[in-house]
């Protein structure tokens, strides 16, 4: 099934396993408590970080831990039972706990390429929803999220912690207040290096390896779900594939253009261009390792120039991001 037909079929069956759920949104349980009870869907490197944010809320309880690889749940336990949190039950597909009526939200950790389908199911399903960024690898599923987040009466929230940075409000002020006269053109950078299989000599080896049978932990004609399905291999070869995601420059570059946009207060543009290509990270990826995109406004220009081979830029520090303190703004 090719990539359109398979993604849409699977969208079209969520929405017809939603006319007959057993959940009616109208008639959703509340907790006992104050408390919000979720399940926290995708248990790898971020959701493990999202894990520890929730389980040290009093607020929260996490009542189950989804992945399509069940290895990931050694971790992730071991981090609630640090949190003197009870241990939760374990789902390898997180589509068997939608219809948990002890459930109020799904915190969503998946590869890109599940995320907005996991985000309306859930919605459909009656659960409030926090979904990683970018939140959707397509603007087809931005939007149907959106209209599932409103016609399910839903709350989704995405993870564009920025937003709630000291430092970017403080930015948006100053933008805004005029101080800086009137803002004609916007530049944002996203100049890193990506990570790379290397031979010992340092030459660049293909990111896919040969085919092998997936590990018996590893559900992975669940994980290929509405992307198309490929041949299983070792490693994080399918990050920088079309099928599955958008890339680095814009996988975590959308951090930065969102700050952007959020201090010139711009909805959307009139036109957008891009240019690039695999110029430079020759490893059978498809999505661009250089690129600069221009998108025009009325009265304003807004470039992004993004590379996966420079290593001018760095992350910001936590402390920095929750404190008041502003980042080198040319480096992070």
């Amino acid at each position: 099934m090719d990539k359109i037909k398979r993604r849409h079929f699977l969208m079209g069956s969520a929405i017809a396993t939603s006319a007959v759920s057993s959940l009616a949104v109208g008639n959703k349980k509340t907790s006992a408590s104050d408390k919000v009870v979720v399940a926290m869907v995708g248990v790898g490197g971020r959701g493990r970080g999202l894990l520890r944010r929730f389980a040290s809320r009093a607020d929260v309880d996490i009542a189950c831990l989804c992945d399509v690889d069940s290895s990931k749940f050694e971790q992730a336990l071991e981090h609630l039972d640090s949190a003197g949190r009870p241990e939760p039950s374990l789902e390898q597909d997180f589509r068997n706990v939608l219809d948990r009526p002890d459930i109020d939200a799904v915190v969503i950790a998946t590869n890109l390429h599940w995320q907005a389908l996991a985000t309306i199911m859930s919605c459909q399903a009656g659960k409030d929803v926090y979904v990683e960024k970018p939140a959707s690898q397509y603007a087809l599923e931005a939007t149907m999220a959106a209209e599932a987040a409103r016609k399910y009466n839903r709350v989704v929230q995405v993870g564009f912690q920025n937003r709630s940075a000291a430092y970017v409000h403080k930015g948006i002020d100053c933008v805004r207040s005029g101080n800086l006269g009137d803002v004609h053109l916007v530049k944002v950078s996203e100049m890193v290096r990506t990570r790379v299989r290397r031979d010992a000599s340092g030459k660049i080896m293909p990111a896919k390896g040969p085919s092998e049978t997936p590990p018996s932990h590893l559900d992975w004609d669940l994980f290929c779900g509405p992307a198309p399905y490929s041949e299983y291999s070792p490693g994080r070869w399918w990050s920088n594939l079309f099928d599955y995601g958008t890339g680095g420059i814009f996988s975590d570059g959308c951090h930065q253009i969102d700050a952007a946009r959020a201090m010139i207060g711009q909805a959307y543009p009139k036109t957008v261009t891009c240019g690039g290509g695999v110029l430079s990270v020759k490893d059978g990826r498809d999505i661009p390792d250089t690129q600069l995109v221009t998108f025009e406004f009325d009265n304003l220009t807004f470039v992004i120039q993004g590379t996966q081979w420079a290593q001018y830029m760095h992350k910001t520090p936590t402390p920095i991001r929750d404190g008041d303190r502003f980042p080198d703004w040319r480096f992070n």
